[in-house]
Parts: structure tokens; C-alpha cells; sequence
């Protein structure tokens, strides 16, 4: 393949073309060492220049130790250091220089001006664009015409234009031409300079201020602008300057390379004939294949299998001694996982990447902040908040203060959001709890949210919608990060130092660069800023490196995994901007993307060529998703080149099949926990308990389970397993069902905080009376739902129309029996000497012979055979209650032998009417709950003595059961 070279211009003498499989730093080491020495070890009139920093700490442990085996176990000097550093500490220059972030400010606030031009979209992403476009623009010294009308002019002639393409471009090219004057006249007015323009100065500067002794030698590959080639060659003409680089034509000399290499060229020739023809002629040259002892490809069946894949593969890189790995990988959420899943293995990994700051824990904290703020102190955002180690001191009394306002305010009072809402349910739990418990947790709690609403009062005002000058949000938010102890936390975190940087950064644009800002814009350019900076962890030295492609340059391995080789990742490709084609570009002579994808094919095919050849037998591996979410996912054009000429030529396209098997052999894979997994089951679950388990107080409703399926009951009230509580921000149907009873305990009893009762008999001239006042109470109990959610008002409409119904039925109802007592409540009535029962009673009514037990019922009413047969046990199971312990007003009547007993469950739920169903005489109710008491009785007996406790299967049971996971119900019932 053809290529364009960007090194250096320079001649033969001052450069040094370095082999594929060299490391750049360890050639540029040696020539030190050994052109310089006669001055060792006083290297201080050299400096070696590097195209990345994250290189300089490597290059200089390397120089000492090639100095250290030379007999020198210290050195002064050489300098190494970034081109960019150097250039900054050597040349000082008159105009300011303006950040980025000023830049996009600059840019953001034209755009603004200018809306006309651009159209309705995001101001910021389009900033971000034509930073980019004007770097290059700068770099690659492109002056735009003064006229527009002539930069169009040229620019069609590039697109070959229509008259229909040429408006379309006339649009562009007017934003470009506008927004370029317009930021330098900015700039211009200001004294400043963009960084491009101060690195063209300095270059041109650095020539003049060299001192004569001072010796340079530029190590790297990346392509370089003309004016850095300028500078270069005028140096190397001075004798000042060294190159040292690899060899940019990327198809190998044949002579003297191994068959391997030869077999490269073949592969990727290109313009030398078709891909079957050239695999023919490499067939012919070798009859076996030279790639496949070195190369193997693993097509993982999704991301999780590929990234065990490469760990299980550098581990047993790592065992059979190898100590240069390289993981190259664009893919950065596969490369956390990697990371991930080798630390796992107590393998350390050296990231030379990073990852975006806005993924960092010290930025998802923030964002959770803010969005807290935004939605009236949600509890999701605010409950992550208040967990975070950032977040305020977490000794054991903040913590109990956050487990408090989380189960007993958040779950108990189900309170989703609101700072007041949350203080006023704190003090209605204080003042019910108050004879029962200490509750001086409560005053704590208070304290803590009202110092989460101080921390917040900086922010709250900009939250209206209005323009404010950027400044105020940047001081805001850093008065209220101060004001959590999040700001002093940051400084004690490397993400957080960084991230609190960019901020003061974003002030020192703000302040240069005058913007008026809403809240929503600020939150975008806080948002963006964060995820165009890369954090990079402190690093730890280690034979295992994670790269990105274009940071492999500087480094030579003995084993290297290509990973995430899949279109999209491989090659990786600079964002597309929306600016120009590659036609335009290359007329206006800035790079195309052609070029940069030329870049990133030399990195790749350094990479299959970096392995010293006596260390390359199976030294790379080359991974990709097959699919994913049963979709397939595409190879990278260039492993896809690789594998169909292998095919073509020898049969198999280099997939190796070992690794899938290594992934499952638990013996291979990382385990923290030593004891076996439980094996599937494959019969109906059936276990004994421990008597220390059994409950000492059974309800109706675990009754009910027992005779429901009694696994389900061992699982809920042996076990104490039960699914965890959450704050229902949507009403469901059992919790209409309560906030019904609630109505009607507060009508016909007494509830603090409620209207009512109504203390009258219900006759046809108070029936008016009554439905106002049951309407006062629902609309009050309802009222907190609304405010909680509008979509509530929903379930209050349900029941509203039948207050009136529901108030005849009353009246009908009083004309047997009138409510004695509401929501009578029994905590602990004897069973027998070892199980107490508890439960509460809707209603109970009395007249001048009976007692009627009533339940009220919004949901599905049992059958009279199943309350008849015992499968149904909530009615008979009330009586046994008040027969237990008769422990209020009606304990005199309950105790009298004679007196009669009813039960009736009353239908809430239907939308039409209110009515009695199922009503059991004294003759049913009685002998039932007779049977009930001495069927618990003997039940409880069997288990305390051994009997197992069964999963009955049946559908009925199972169709809600919240332990289906633990019975695993469907394994056993397919086994059958």
C-alpha cells in the first residue's frame, strides 16, 4: 500500500529509521549512551523530545538502567520530556494564550449571535467541531480568504459542486468563514492567541533561543505539521537535531526478513493484484503458513467471554515467563473489564489511557448532586449522594442517620422526595415512636438534611430557566461542594484533583471569555468537559500495559492481544466531523481522513510485526465479538483481510479453539469463593427447619402461606427471606386497598390527623352529612399521593363514586348491626404454649345478640368452598383472635357463651357497587375456626417435630409467589 510520509524531513545522517520490533525509547537510550560516552555521566546538554508524555517516565527508568549496567548508577541529565513541554519551557511569548475551554466559550457565544446561520442545533457540540476544524486549519497553515464569497468560491471547486450543493456549501462555508474571523477578532482584541498559533510562534522562537551546545533528538512516529518539519530541518542543517523513527512504508523490504514479514506484505499489498491472486502466489512461496505460528484469533460469543478470554491468555502469557504484554484495545468499556478481571487475578495493570473523568466515581457523585438538586431531592440521586465516600464524613453516626432516613423515612413512610416532606415525616415517626424508642436518631437526621438544603441554596436560585454570567454557576456549585465536604474530599483523591482542576479551569474561561448561561446549557458544558477529559490512574509499574492504538509507538512487547477488533474500534478513526470531505481538505491541504486512517494502519501493522522473531511463536492474539444481543457484530476490515486471505490460501482463517475451552474449566477461572455452587434441582423442594427458626407469632397472612404452600412459608418466616422494600412512587392495587381501609377506619373510628367520625346513626337526612365527610377524608388521605404523582388522581376517581354507595350500604348495614370497634388490633393472643397468633380486624359490629366480624375487600374475593374446606382462613382465623384474647370494649360480649358470631367480607372493588359477600352464620364460623385452631395447632406440633415442609407447585399459589427464585419451580417441574 502506497503511503504518505508525515516524518520528519531530514537527512540520512541526522535520522535513524529503527526496525518495526524496536522499542523507539530503547534505540534513543543506547545512541545517548553511546554517541555522548565521553561526557557521561553528564548528559545535561541533551534532551530527548518525545511526540507523547505519557512516555517520559518509562524512557527515563530505561535510560538508568542501560546507564547502570554501563557502570554509571546515576546520570546528570539527559532532559526528556514532551516537544510540547519543552517548547513551553523554552520560549516565553508576548500575546496570552487562551485555553480551550475560553475557546469554546469564544465560539459558544458567536454561535449564539449567529443563530441564523447554524440552525436549532446544540451550540456546544458545533463549538467542539470547529475547534477541531480551526486546529488544523492552524496546524497545517491555512489562511481562509478575507472574502466569503471567495472561500465558497474555492471550496466548490473542491466539491465539484452543483448549483443545488453549492447553497447547501454556502451555508457551511459562510459558518466556518464567520465564526474563524470572528474568534480571532477576539482574540486579537483580547492579546491573546489559541494554543496552536503560541506552538507555531514558539517553534519559529526555539531555533533563535538554542543555545549552540544544547543537543536535541526527537523520538516518534506521529505525523507532524509543516511547521514542525520546518523546524526540524533547519536544526538537523545546524547539526542540533537527531530523528529517530520507525520506517513509515509500511510494505517491508523483502530482502533480509523473515517469511513471516514477507507473508505481511503479501496480505496487505493491495495494489499489487486480488486479494485470491496474491494468496495463490503466498501459497506457492510457503506452502505453510508463517502467520499462523504467531497469530491466532479468538471470535468471542459476546463481551464478557472475550475479555475472560484475554485474561485467561495473559496469565498464561505471565506463566510461561513473558514480561512485555501489551493489550492495545479502543474499545474502553472492554478495557475496564479487562482491568477489572485481571486485578481479580492480583494481576496489576499498567492503563495508559485512562478512562473519561465523567466516569470516575469523584464526577458520578457530583452529577448525582446535581441532579438531586434538579429533582427536588429524589431520593435515587440523593441516597447515592449520601452514600459516596465523598459525601460528607462517614463515621458510624452518618451512617445510621442515612440507614434511617433510607428504611424508616424513604421505605416505611414511603416519602420519594422533597427536603420538607422528608423533615415532616421525620417528625411524624419522632412522635409516634416516642414512648417506644430512643429517638434521638430523628434529631440527627434532621440535622443532616437541613445541612444537604444549606449546601444546596447556592445552586437553587440558577435553577429558574434565566441567563446568568458563567462565573455565578462555577462559584455556586463550588460553594456548595464546599459546603458537603466534597471539595476537601476531592483533594485527597487523584480523579478528584483533576476534576476540581477543570473546574477552576472553566472560571478562568468564564471570567476571560463573558457568557450568559441557563442552567441547562451549564449542565451541557459541565457534562462535556468532563467527558472530553481523560483520567489517568497514578501509574504502577508492571509487565502488563493497556493501551489504545496510537500510544503503542513508543513500545516493544514478547506478547501482544489486539482486542475489540471490530468495525467501530479497529481502526479508530477521529471523531467524523461535520466540516468539509476529504476532497475539500485535501485541496485546502489539511490531513484527510484517509490520512489518519493511514496513521492508525502503520500503528496495526507495527504491532503484527513488533515481536522479536526467536520470540514470536503464538505471541499475538487477535480477539473480537462475534455477537452481541443476537446480533452480529462486524470484524474490523483489517482482521477480516488477514483471515480470508488465510482462508483462501491454507484453509483456516487463524481461530484458535483452546481458549474457549480453558474459559470454562473452573480449574482456569478466578474464583474468590471456594465453596461448590448448589447443584440444579431436579425434584420438588421439601425441608426440615430448626425449631430455633420457627416463629413464635403466626398472622393471618402466614397462615395463610402455610396452608398455601408451606416452602413458600418456611422461605418468608423461617428463613426471614421476604423481597426487599421500595418506595412506590406508583400507586398498585394493595396500596389502594389501604388507603380505602384508612378512609374508612378514620369515618367510622377516631385517626390523629384525619377527619371524622361520624358519630351519628346514617339515616336518609344525614346521608348527605356522611358522603361530605368521607369525601373530606379521602381527599386528605389521597392528597399526599397526588402531590407525589398526578397520574394518582386516577385511583382517587375510583373510589370517589362509590362513597355514595358505600354510605347506603352502611345505612342498610346499621340497620342489623352497628361498627363497635375499627381496625381492632391483637399483637399477641396464646395459641398454645409455644406459638402466639396476632392480626388486625377491619371492622367489628355489634347488635343486641351478635357480633359481626367484618373485612373490608378491594381485591379478589375468596370462594365460599374455599373459606368451607379450610383453603381460605383469613375469616375463621379472626374469630380465633377475639376468642383468644378478647382485649377490648367488646370482651365482656366475646366471653359470654351465648353470644352469636357473623363474618362478612364487604366488595370495594367493584366499580359499580358496594356489596356483602359471602357471610357466614354463627354455625359455619364457629365450628370453622374450632378446626382452624386445632389444624395450626397440630401443624406447628408435625414441624417442630421434623415433618418437612414441601413446594406444593400448585398455579394458583405460585403465580405471585415472591420465592419462585429459590424454589426454582421451573427446573423440577421440567424434570418430571
Amino acid at each position: 500500500m502506497e503511503q504518505q510520509s508525515f516524518s520528519f524531513a531530514g537527512s540520512q545522517d541526522n535520522a535513524v529509521i529503527v526496525p518495526a520490533h524496536s522499542s523507539l525509547i530503547d534505540v534513543s537510550c543506547e545512541l545517548v549512551l553511546e554517541q555522548y560516552a565521553q561526557q557521561l555521566p553528564d548528559l545535561s546538554d541533551i534532551t530527548i523530545l518525545l511526540s507523547d508524555s505519557n512516555a517520559v517516565n518509562q524512557s527515563k527508568i530505561i535510560l538508568l538502567q542501560k546507564a547502570a549496567d554501563r557502570g554509571y548508577p546515576a546520570l546528570l541529565g539527559p532532559q526528556i520530556t514532551s516537544l510540547h513541554a519543552w517548547l513551553n519551557d523554552q520560549v516565553d511569548i508576548d500575546p496570552g494564550i487562551v485555553n480551550n475551554h475560553s475557546r469554546e466559550l469564544f465560539l459558544v457565544d458567536a454561535l449564539q449571535k449567529h443563530e441564523h446561520i447554524y440552525g436549532h442545533g446544540s451550540p456546544w457540540v458545533l463549538a467542539e467541531s470547529l475547534m477541531e476544524l480551526f486546529d488544523e486549519l492552524t496546524q497545517w497553515h491555512v489562511e481562509l480568504p478575507v472574502s466569503v464569497d471567495d472561500f465558497i468560491s474555492k471550496l466548490s471547486d473542491a466539491y465539484g459542486s452543483t448549483d443545488e450543493i453549492s447553497k447547501a456549501l454556502g451555508r457551511e462555508a459562510l459558518l466556518v468563514h464567520t465564526l474563524w474571523y470572528a474568534l480571532h477578532q477576539q482574540l486579537s482584541a483580547l492579546n491573546l492567541i489559541d494554543q496552536q498559533g503560541a506552538h507555531l510562534l514558539k517553534l519559529g522562537q526555539s531555533i533563535k533561543t538554542l543555545p549552540e551546545h544544547q543537543q536535541l533528538i526527537y523520538c516518534g512516529v506521529n505525523p507532524v505539521t509543516p511547521a514542525e518539519a520546518q523546524w526540524a530541518q533547519q536544526l538537523a542543517q545546524r547539526n542540533q537535531l537527531k530523528i529517530i523513527t520507525h520506517d513509515w512504508s509500511v510494505r517491508h523490504s523483502e530482502k533480509g526478513t523473515t517469511d513471516y514479514i514477507q507473508c505481511l506484505n503479501l496480505i496487505f499489498d493491495y495494489q499489487r493484484s486480488h486479494l485470491k491472486h496474491r494468496a495463490r502466489e503466498c501459497r506457492k512461496q510457503f506452502p505453510l503458513s508463517p502467520v499462523a505460528s504467531v497469530i491466532q484469533v479468538y471470535a468471542a460469543s459476546d463481551a464478557e467471554d472475550e475479555a475472560l478470554a484475554v485474561d485467561v491468555q495473559v496469565r498464561r502469557w505471565l506463566l510461561q515467563g513473558k514480561s512485555q504484554i501489551g493489550i492495545v484495545t479502543e474499545n474502553r468499556k472492554l478495557a475496564r473489564r479487562i482491568r477489572a478481571l485481571l486485578e481479580r487475578a492480583n494481576v496489576i495493570v499498567e492503563d495508559n489511557a485512562g478512562w473519561p473523568l465523567s466516569t470516575t466515581s469523584a464526577a458520578t457523585v457530583l452529577e448525582r448532586w446535581l441532579e438531586a438538586i434538579e429533582d427536588d431531592f429524589h431520593y435515587l440521586p440523593l441516597l447515592d449522594c449520601l452514600k459516596s465516600p465523598f459525601f460528607m464524613e462517614h463515621n458510624e453516626d452518618y451512617l445510621k442517620q442515612v440507614y434511617s432516613l433510607e428504611q424508616h423515612i424513604i421505605v416505611d413512610e414511603n416519602v420519594a422526595s422533597g427536603i420538607t416532606r422528608y423533615l415532616t415525616h421525620i417528625d411524624y415517626r419522632k412522635h409516634k415512636l416516642q414512648n417506644n424508642i430512643d429517638t434521638s436518631i430523628y434529631d440527627q437526621l434532621k440535622t443532616l438534611l437541613q445541612d444537604i438544603a444549606h449546601a444546596a441554596e447556592p445552586l437553587l436560585p440558577l435553577l429558574d430557566g434565566r441567563h446568568y454570567d458563567a462565573p455565578q454557576f462555577l462559584d455556586a456549585l463550588l460553594e456548595s461542594l464546599s459546603r458537603l465536604h466534597i471539595a476537601q474530599a476531592y483533594s485527597n483523591d487523584a480523579a478528584g484533583q483533576q476534576l476540581l482542576n477543570e473546574i477552576e479551569q472553566l472560571k478562568v474561561a468564564a471570567r476571560l471569555a463573558p457568557t450568559q448561561l441557563t442552567w441547562a446549557t451549564f449542565r451541557n458544558w459541565l457534562g462535556l468537559t468532563l467527558e472530553r477529559f481523560n483520567f489517568k490512574p497514578p501509574n504502577q509499574h508492571s509487565p502488563v500495559q493497556l493501551l489504545t492504538l496510537s500510544s503503542t509507538e513508543y513500545y516493544s512487547f514478547d506478547a501482544i492481544i489486539i482486542a475489540g477488533a471490530e468495525l467501530g474500534f479497529l481502526p479508530h478513526g477521529a471523531r467524523q466531523s461535520p466540516f468539509f470531505n476529504d476532497a475539500v481538505r485535501s485541496a485546502l491541504g489539511t490531513p484527510t481522513q484517509e490520512d489518519k486512517q493511514r496513521l492508525n494502519f502503520f500503528l496495526f501493522r507495527r504491532l503484527l510485526t513488533s515481536i522479536p522473531p526467536e520470540q514470536s511463536d503464538q505471541a499475538i492474539l487477535i480477539t473480537r465479538r462475534a455477537r452481541e444481543n443476537d446480533e452480529e457484530i462486524i470484524a474490523s476490515p483489517w482482521l477480516a483481510e488477514l483471515q480470508s486471505f488465510h482462508q483462501l490460501a491454507w484453509g483456516t482463517d487463524l481461530s484458535t479453539t483452546d481458549l474457549s475451552s480453558m474459559i470454562n474449566d473452573d480449574a482456569v477461572r478466578i474464583k474468590r469463593d471456594s465453596a461448590a455452587l448448589p447443584l440444579p434441582a431436579n425434584i420438588m423442594p421439601s425441608v426440615t427447619t430448626a425449631q430455633a427458626l420457627l416463629p413464635r407469632t403466626i398472622s393471618a397472612s402466614a397462615y395463610q402461606q402455610l396452608v398455601d404452600c408451606p416452602y413458600r412459608f418456611y422461605a418468608a418466616y423461617c428463613l426471614r427471606l421476604a423481597p426487599p422494600d421500595t418506595v412506590k412512587e406508583a400507586l398498585e392495587k394493595s396500596d389502594y386497598g389501604q388507603r380505602i381501609h384508612k378512609c374508612l377506619e378514620a369515618f367510622h373510628g377516631n385517626v390523629s390527623g384525619l377527619p371524622g367520625p361520624f358519630k351519628e346513626k346514617i339515616t336518609p337526612q344525614n346521608r348527605q352529612q356522611a358522603i361530605a365527610l368521607l369525601e373530606r377524608i379521602t381527599e386528605t388521605v389521597f392528597s399526599q399521593d397526588i402531590e407525589d404523582n398526578f397520574m394518582h388522581r386516577g385511583w382517587l376517581k375510583r373510589w370517589l363514586p362509590l362513597i355514595p354507595k358505600y354510605i347506603d350500604w352502611q345505612m342498610e348495614q346499621e340497620k342489623i348491626a352497628a361498627p363497635a370497634a375499627t381496625e381492632v388490633t391483637i399483637q399477641s393472643a396464646s395459641l398454645d404454649q409455644h406459638v402466639n397468633i396476632r392480626g388486625i380486624i377491619d371492622r367489628v359490629d355489634e347488635s343486641q345478640d351478635e357480633l359481626r366480624i367484618i373485612d373490608y375487600k378491594t381485591g379478589q374475593i375468596p370462594s365460599t368452598d374455599d373459606v368451607l374446606s379450610g383453603e381460605a382462613v383469613q375469616l375463621p382465623f379472626y374469630l380465633m383472635l377475639l376468642l383468644q384474647q378478647p382485649k377490648h370494649q367488646l370482651a365482656d360480649r366475646i366471653s359470654h357463651a351465648t353470644v352469636a358470631f357473623t363474618a362478612q367480607y364487604v366488595d370495594l372493588g367493584n366499580g359499580s357497587k358496594v356489596a356483602t359477600k359471602l357471610v357466614l352464620d354463627h354455625d359455619d364460623l364457629r365450628p370453622l375456626a374450632q378446626q382452624h385452631h386445632q389444624r395450626l395447632i397440630e401443624t406447628m406440633q408435625q414441624i417442630r417435630q421434623g415433618d418437612a415442609l414441601p413446594a406444593w407447585g400448585d398455579d394458583q399459589s405460585c403465580k405471585y409467589c415472591p420465592m419462585d427464585g429459590l424454589c426454582r419451580k421451573q427446573c423440577w417441574e421440567t424434570s418430571q
